[in-house]
């Protein structure tokens, strides 16, 4: 159990301590405690060490892209970039996380309060009646029952000489600031997470042209069949086999155009709207693909939210050790009275009736069987456990922007090989229907080779949309330095950071 200790110096008007004794010991006071007052318990923050490579292990060729700066552009898609700012000034977690920010900037303010001294106001009315059956009775002088006035003020100053006051300041502008980064780091998802749906819907909207394109060649194969049939050209076999073709066809078009409402919904719901159309610019063919920007591993640390909030995490961890260490050292403050007391409201303003005091009080743990000294093990052992993540999330944003780089090598040495691929599938086709045409073969030797050509497209098609999703990764693993300037762009005011 914890028991204060006071130690209380106080002068009440007349009866003070002589003039020469008291600026003594005032001044001696005020040395004493000008010398604690630099004293702040805890460590200081020093950032980890971490061991960043000086290259990424995937080598590339920079694009002309130098920053990360509303890469989304680069796409040349005015209806994309339009999306994106609609996402940000609509999408419901941004807003969540902005009033999160606000929470904590409050808590950040209060936490400064504490800086300051205290003062509150009093005013009070009361009636009292005194026991008359004391040993010692009351003069006869003094009524029993009587009203007492009371108006004035009572303050109160800690002193942080032990730096619990700045370490919680510092705690609390932490926290914030890593608020700030969480919120950062849902308009990296949001703007990824449009950018990848969007162009998932141009490849959609590819792949349906190219289906409903052979859905029409298999219905006229289908009608020529069956004219040369009715002719007696050919066996009513074949014409059968081109309507199942046709008809499988058929089947596959509403799957994807499923597919379409469903990726128009999401996007929708993340730009904070009901489920509506998405209009589209660009076709996907047309889209411009930008180069992979320059980057060193280095920056990876100052561009990542999810690095810089684990950072900051550490920060406010490192701090709650001081927090926790002050309290092995008493609470030191100021304290000061004064106003006015009266038996009678008309005399509440006189100058005999006004009353003050000031003085100085300690208030520390004497025994609290050991919580103090556990409370600071917990605080140490929660800053071993942040360094260990802020170590971890560096190793992952390396790990990611590599995964991200080599995707998309591999992927475009594999989209070279599909494009010989599909060269390769159009030359069978023709040469397939030019035997059919002068009687070589039959037509089922056509229809394979016209459902290679087909399913080549779509390959191909799926291809491009995998590489360009790996481009949209490697701009999200190489970190959030353009998420300011997405939020300018939107019309977002972007958070003024706090000084302490």
């Amino acid at each position: 159990m914890s028991h204060p200790f006071p130690l209380i110096c106080r002068a009440l008007g007349p009866r003070a301590s002589a003039p020469v004794a008291r600026r003594r010991s005032g001044g001696l006071v005020l040395l004493t405690l000008a010398a604690l007052a630099g004293c702040a318990q805890g460590p200081d923050y020093r950032r980890p060490d971490v061991d960043a490579p000086t290259q990424w292990r995937e080598t590339y060729a920079p694009g002309a892209v130098t920053r990360v700066d509303a890469w989304w552009r680069l796409f040349g898609d005015e209806a994309l970039d339009a999306l994106v700012r609609e996402t940000l000034a609509g999408n419901a977690d941004l807003r969540i996380a902005l009033a999160r920010i606000e929470q904590y900037e409050a808590r950040v303010q209060v936490a400064k309060a504490s800086r300051y001294p205290q003062v509150d106001g009093i005013a009070a009315r009361q009636r009292l009646t005194m026991s008359q059956e004391k040993p010692v009775p009351l003069p006869s002088t003094i009524a029993p029952t009587n009203n007492q006035y009371e108006a004035g003020y009572v303050a109160s100053w800690e002193l942080d000489l032990w730096g619990r006051v700045r370490r919680s300041n510092e705690a609390a502008l932490a926290d914030l600031l890593a608020r700030r980064e969480e919120r950062e780091a849902v308009v990296l998802t949001l703007v990824t997470e449009v950018v990848t749906g969007y162009l998932t819907l141009l490849q959609l909207d590819q792949q349906i042209a190219l289906l409903q394109r052979e859905i029409a060649n298999r219905e006229a194969a289908w009608k020529s069949q069956r004219a040369k049939a009715e002719g007696g050209a050919i066996s009513w076999v074949q014409v059968e086999t081109a309507k199942s073709v046709y008809e499988e066809k058929r089947s596959e078009l509403p799957l994807k155009q499923h597919e379409v409402a469903v990726l128009e919904h999401q996007l929708s719901y993340l730009a904070g709207r009901a489920p509506a159309a998405i209009r589209r610019g660009r076709s996907f063919d047309a889209l411009v693909v930008p180069g992979i920007p320059a980057g060193l591993p280095s920056e990876i640390l100052e561009q990542r939210p999810d690095i810089r909030r684990a950072e900051q995490d550490l920060v406010a961890a490192n701090a709650r050790i001081g927090v926790a260490r002050a309290a092995y050292f008493p609470t030191i403050s100021l304290t000061g009275a004064a106003g006015y007391a009266s038996t009678r409201l008309s005399n509440l303003t006189e100058l005999t009736a006004n009353f003050w005091s000031y003085g100085i009080q300690a208030a520390g743990n004497l025994f609290d069987g050991g919580r103090i000294s556990a409370q600071v093990a917990e605080t140490e052992a929660r800053r071993k456990e942040l360094v260990e993540t802020y170590r971890r999330s560096i190793q992952a944003a390396f790990r990611e922007v590599n995964d991200a780089l080599a995707k998309h090598r591999l992927l475009g040495d594999r989209m070279q090989a599909q494009r010989l691929q599909l060269a390769a599938a159009r030359e069978a086709e023709v040469l397939a229907r030019r035997r059919y045409d002068n009687g070589y073969s039959s037509y089922l030797e056509v229809l394979d080779a016209e459902k290679r050509v087909l399913q080549s497209e779509i390959t191909h098609t799926q291809s491009r949309a995998n590489q360009l999703d790996a481009l949209v990764a490697v701009f999200r693993a190489m970190g959030g330095g353009w998420t300011g300037r997405a939020e300018q762009l939107a019309g977002l005011p972007a958070p003024v950071p706090s000084s302490k």
